[in-house]
């Protein structure tokens, strides 16, 4: 009967130490797993900091842009008391050319030419309204 228990507890030892160097086995690939897990952590920390900052200076940005525009709105927009009426007669008369088309005696309109070809090389009266 000692030698039955004897070789029970040595098969029971070795099955022990089978369990024992699987479990090992299996821990180190759960500590490699974790690592890895860990460092993913950690970059995807700083990638979150990254894009942090980045979504400050964009608004910043997009502060400054906003900023711009209204002051460059503000140049162009004339103010609001303003009568605008003068405004666009100015501009028509401005941009109207009189005298451009002569009129034949059958009512067809001819381009004058002395209008367009200058007397020498003198262009400047072309820019003239």
């Amino acid at each position: 009967m000692c030698l039955d228990t004897v070789e029970e507890l040595e098969r029971e030892n070795e099955a022990l130490k089978k369990e024992r160097d699987a479990l090992s086995e299996r821990n180190r690939g759960l500590e490699g797993a974790n690592q890895k897990l860990l460092n993913d952590q950690h970059r995807m920390r700083q990638q979150l900091s990254e894009m942090k900052d980045m979504e400050q200076l964009l608004g910043e940005v997009r502060d400054t842009v906003a900023s711009w525009q209204q002051r460059l709105q503000g140049t162009v927009d004339p103010p609001n008391n303003v009568n605008r009426a003068p405004m666009s007669t100015t501009l028509h008369a401005a941009t109207s050319v009189p005298g451009m088309w002569d009129t034949q005696e059958e009512g067809v309109g001819v381009f004058n030419d002395g209008d367009i070809v200058p007397d020498g090389n003198n262009f400047t009266h072309l820019f003239q309204f």
